[in-house]
């Protein structure tokens, strides 16, 4: 069933068949508001042209707030608390079964870094050769190089690249199924913090093993420059110091990608968090645990629940943490604190002796740090 038309009237006993994203997904937003489970640990906002409702889904935990417009699915596995919400309840939102997907992801890194992103094809079906044209601001980012993905071969035209654009074509001597890399591309952000640039592919081809053509549709991306970090800073006396366990909230007032966890140690020590729990409305969205004295030691990757090392902080969301130290890290001796990007406050420290303080908030830095994927797209007014 193709084209199936999506509105705010319920559905009676709506029968869930397994045969076709079209299928599934009409009967899950045939509800305006259809609930896998009432509690939101985050939103996301699927914007017409530049996501896929499944590639989102599979990278949150909470809720998906689907825009006006057709959306091309070539599969559906909700298996996880899901919330699926039309943006506009009664207003129509179509979702129908794709052939191939040509795609490239959304970015968000630092000024002046350089970043990897795949271009991709979800659904292939005995591709032997692909191409395209892939133009962006070059004011904002710039290619630096390309490189193979699971083609044999792949040629990439870089002549215009500081003028905004590539050309790349890739084959193969078999066909190839499922989820295939036609390359990686290299980019450097070149930009100022807030620039963005759509990664807009074009003149995309697919051809079979027979030289046939294919059918497919495209997925755009957008690629985001942002430092946006919670940072407690260092306090003026970090004494006393003793390592145990921190209970409290977190409430940003911007909304953060944040990937990693780094805890100020107390000089001459090897202070440090062990690991960290983050939750939304008494259920767990991210986590992250120490690898012990090695390399980077002072920061711990933190995953959302579905594994992806990073976790979205919604703007005005209160956020609980649990966090274990070890040694001596740094301690403000206070039971709240403003940071320029939101509030930290102290619920209960327990120390290593069982002693109980309600005033000692751990000194960490929550970094937005280097940040892509094809899943979320981060349009301006989508995120609250």
């Amino acid at each position: 069933m193709r084209g199936q038309k999506i509105r705010g009237e319920k559905r009676k006993n709506g029968k869930r068949k397994e045969k076709k994203i079209a299928v599934v997904f009409a009967l899950l937003l045939a509800l305006a508001f259809v609930s896998i489970d009432t509690v939101c640990t985050s939103v996301i906002c699927v914007l017409n042209n530049y996501a896929s409702i499944q590639l989102t889904a599979d990278n949150t935990g909470g809720m998906v707030i689907v825009k006006d417009g057709t959306y091309n699915e070539y599969k559906e596995n909700v298996n996880k608390r899901l919330t699926i919400q039309s943006e506009n309840k009664s207003a129509p939102t179509i979702v129908q079964a794709a052939d191939s997907i040509v795609s490239i992801g959304n970015i968000s890194v630092a000024p002046n870094t350089t970043v990897t992103e795949s271009v991709m094809i979800y659904n292939a079906k005995d591709i032997a050769s692909a191409q395209f044209k892939l133009s962006y601001d070059p004011s904002v980012c710039q290619v630096i190089d390309v490189t193979n993905g699971d083609f044999e071969m792949s040629s990439a035209n870089l002549e215009h690249k500081s003028e905004g654009y590539i050309n790349v074509a890739a084959i193969n001597s078999e066909g190839l199924n499922g989820n295939v890399t036609i390359v990686n591309i290299k980019f450097v952000a070149v930009g100022n913090q807030g620039d963005k640039s759509y990664l807009n592919l074009s003149e995309t081809e697919l051809y079979d093993f027979n030289t046939s053509k294919v059918d497919h549709i495209v997925n755009n991306g957008i690629f985001i420059i942002t430092t946006l970090n919670f940072d407690t800073g260092s306090p003026e006396n970090p004494y006393p110091s003793a390592f145990g366990v921190h209970t409290g909230t977190i409430t940003p007032n911007k909304t953060l990608i944040i990937s990693k966890l780094y805890t100020y140690p107390c000089p001459g020590t090897g202070g440090h968090t062990k690991f960290i729990e983050l939750y939304e409305n008494g259920i767990l969205i991210a986590n992250g645990t120490w690898n012990g004295y090695e390399n980077d030691w002072h920061n711990i990757t933190i995953h959302n629940v579905s594994g992806a090392p990073y976790v979205m902080l919604l703007k005005g969301h209160e956020y609980s943490y649990t966090i274990h130290t070890g040694s001596y890290p740094q301690i403000h001796h206070t039971n709240a604190l403003q940071t320029a990007n939101g509030w930290i406050n102290c619920t209960q420290f327990i120390d290593a002796n069982g002693r109980t303080y309600n005033d000692w908030i751990p000194a960490i830095i929550l970094f937005a740090e280097n940040f892509y994927s094809p899943l979320i797209t981060l349009e301006q007014g989508a995120i609250p």
